[in-house]
């Protein structure tokens, strides 16, 4: 009997992560679609339901993925209450839950939202901390590519060949090479 049950905890919190990560990998990828100019509807809906599933306070790294489908569904009650939620850590003494995440789900809100400057009000006083909710450069770099979105549609191209020529100092890329381009050509006609 206890063999079986401690079976079951262990595929329930298999189960588990394997949803957190096709959460995470799933809003990275439809996020990144859709700073490419995608216009068709994407399945944010279910990596919405998904996410409602999977994600839980303290699990930093997850909620800013969350947001990125609540944020893309419009999905304000969940985008609030997560809000919510991060306010609540913060105030019990998580050093980046009301620091740094609070802002990057309230940047990519205004950024579904088509409000570039909001998204940026709340990115930029992080920009250098984005590091801290962890995973990898791919998962932070979503929120760079936000900026240079922001950036682009805002017409402030200094700032984007800013950004972008970093990144590239980084690694090549074509989505920032293509980004380059175009911040480089919005100078040129000013």
């Amino acid at each position: 009997m206890e063999r079986r049950a401690l079976a079951d905890r262990t595929t329930s919190r298999s189960a588990i992560s394997y949803a957190r990560s096709a959460m995470t990998d799933g809003t990275a990828l439809l996020w990144r679609v859709r700073l490419d100019g995608a216009h068709e509807p994407l399945p944010w809906r279910s990596l919405a339901d998904l996410a409602a599933g999977v994600s839980r306070p303290g699990y930093l790294f997850g909620e800013v993925h969350a947001a990125l489908a609540y944020a893309a569904c419009g999905d304000e009650v969940a985008l609030s209450k997560m809000m919510d939620g991060l306010r609540a850590l913060d105030a019990k003494g998580n050093p980046i839950a009301g620091r740094v995440v609070l802002p990057l789900v309230q940047g990519t809100a205004a950024f579904a939202a088509g409000d570039h400057a909001g998204a940026l009000a709340h990115f930029e006083p992080v920009e250098s901390e984005m590091h801290r909710i962890g995973g990898s450069h791919a998962q932070w770099e979503l929120y760079e590519e936000t900026m240079v979105a922001s950036y682009l549609e805002l017409a402030r191209y200094d700032d984007a060949l800013r950004l972008v020529r970093r990144r590239l100092a980084r690694r090549a890329s074509p989505r920032d090479v293509k980004w380059l381009a175009r911040a480089s050509a919005g100078l040129g006609g000013h």
